[in-house]
């Protein structure tokens, strides 16, 4: 970021964080803390805010994310200057603002609902729309947080992400409490909670994120994220290719292309190699294709493939239409820790680490809802050597596979399209009421067995200490499966026994409920 950014007075900067630690710490008052910023600092602007988050602000736990914005805001008032910017139709931060104000008109569908009484369709249509900011929060993800890590401000990598995540998670916990008919005193509660979330976010992008970004990227790369931004989709906005028609970026790139293409035959045909093109046959491991055909191939597969190479740079995914999780060619060349949150790097860096030294060579996972089934594999990729070339993902979506009974041996075109289209939900595996009460916490024993038989368990262990929080992460889904008590004991430093004590008394609580 220092080098995209050269007319910061770090002094200045540093001031205006001691100021903010000392209230932080309640060494002064707030009136005082904001006295001080306009009497030391004058004003600041979303740029230098975030250089202070960047490198003075030390890293935080991922439970210290969310940072009240009204309180940080007060410190700065009369300080912080709001940057106007007029943004052309089509612009990636003006359609993330557009998105931003289609889901606070939501919101405020929804606020309306709860003085009405109850329709389904009603909570369904809204709460439908409220599920589309996920794909605000994947598009920023995967581009705008890609292009200002190339800038070298990674901070809303390692802190944001968290808090987007976090705020996904409660709207899907709140639609699946809407998919049935509720109370609503006891949904209010959640939904006010959830509101002062997503609030606070959208307050971040809109205060500091998206003035910073302006200030750090130019047009061209704001050009070059639009074109990603399309491949991944928007929230409850038309976005408009007036942006990116009015620079002409991308015909200028098309044209250095084909000039390559053009240098790249003379130089084969001069020492007569023969004329290249995409549509040339190439002698590959097993084979003769042309690029074309290589891409096709991709393109097709049933299965998504991502490669990280031996540097952990992202170096190639397959453009399926398919695709299980979302990607778009702005993570090409990021580094692989930086496409996960931060409570997801170690288990990252530790299958990689596992894969370079030779001790492993692969490893599986797999997601196991009512309805989907995602299995997952990691693959150490290796030369005819054995030196370690990097890792290849494969990610499939196997709940039709897992739907099929008895055998078919002959064509039958009309069943296969029926099946297709109408898959039987894959229920998960759920323990009997007649199980056996579990008593004694081993080991080896897995999580994923513990909540099977008490799925109260995880929402009990997280209101217990903020060392379960990651428990509401995406990446939980994969790791309860082959969690064991010593992971959690090694991974929160409770020991067994002390688990053990909490653990029983959740069972007497739960024998007390019934």
């Amino acid at each position: 970021m220092k080098e995209y950014i050269h007319n910061f007075d770090e002094a200045k900067l540093q001031e205006a964080f001691k100021i903010k630690e000392a209230y932080a710490k309640g060494e002064i008052p707030l009136d005082m803390a904001n006295a001080q910023m306009k009497a030391h600092i004058g004003t600041l602007t979303p740029a230098e805010l975030a250089y202070i988050e960047q490198y003075f602000q030390e890293k935080v736990d991922d439970e210290c994310i969310k940072e009240n914005l009204e309180e940080m805001l007060a410190i700065y008032d009369g300080v912080l200057i709001e940057e106007e910017n007029s943004l052309p139709k089509g612009h990636p931060i003006r359609n993330y603002i557009e998105e931003n104000n289609a889901i606070r008109d939501v919101i405020k569908g929804i606020d309306q609902l709860f003085e009405k009484p109850y329709i389904k369709n009603q909570w369904d249509e809204h709460f439908e729309k409220l599920n589309k900011w996920k794909i605000h929060l994947s598009r920023k993800q995967n581009q705008l947080y890609t292009a200002l890590e190339h800038k070298g401000f990674d901070r809303p990598t390692t802190t944001m992400w968290l808090f987007d995540n976090d705020v996904r998670d409660k709207i899907s916990a709140l639609t699946e409490i809407v998919k049935q008919e509720f109370d609503y005193e006891k949904v209010k509660p959640q939904y006010e909670v959830f509101k002062e979330y997503i609030f606070d976010l959208m307050n971040k992008e809109e205060t500091i994120l998206f003035p910073t970004s302006l200030e750090m990227l130019n047009e061209e790369e704001f050009v070059e994220m639009a074109s990603g931004d399309r491949e991944i989709g928007y929230c409850l906005i038309e976005a408009t290719s007036d942006f990116v028609n009015h620079h002409q970026v991308k015909e200028v790139k098309e044209e250095v292309t084909d000039g390559f293409k053009d240098e790249l035959s003379k130089l084969l045909a001069k020492y007569q190699m023969g004329s290249w093109n995409e549509d040339t046959p190439m002698n590959v491991k097993q084979g003769v294709m042309s690029l074309n055909q290589i891409n096709l191939l991709f393109q097709h597969l049933p299965v998504d493939i991502s490669y990280v190479d031996e540097h952990d740079l992202v170096a190639f995914y397959s453009d399926t239409k398919h695709r299980v999780f979302p990607r778009s060619k702005g993570v090409i060349g990021r580094k692989v820790q930086n496409c996960h949150p931060s409570s997801s790097v170690s288990v990252v860096e530790e299958i990689i680490s596992k894969f370079r030294s030779g001790e492993k060579d692969r490893i599986d996972f797999w997601i196991n809802k009512p309805g989907v089934f995602i299995y997952i594999l990691y693959v150490a990729v290796r030369d005819e050597q054995g030196n370690f070339k990097g890792v290849m993902e494969m990610m499939q979506d196997c709940s039709r596979i897992r739907a099929l009974e008895g055998s078919r041996t002959l064509l039958d075109w009309e069943s296969n399209e029926s099946q297709v289209k109408e898959v039987e939900d894959v229920k998960e595996e759920t323990v009997s009421k007649n199980d056996e009460d579990i008593i004694v916490l081993k080991p080896d024993t897995k999580l994923s067995v513990l909540l099977k038989k008490y799925p109260n368990l995880k929402d009990y262990m997280i209101s217990k200490s903020e060392k379960f929080a990651m428990m509401k992460t995406p990446m939980f889904a994969i790791m309860k499966e082959i969690a064991t008590v010593k992971m959690i004991s090694e991974r929160t430093g409770f020991s067994i026994e002390c688990l053990q004590k909490e653990f029983e008394l959740f069972v007497q609580l739960q024998k007390e409920k019934k």
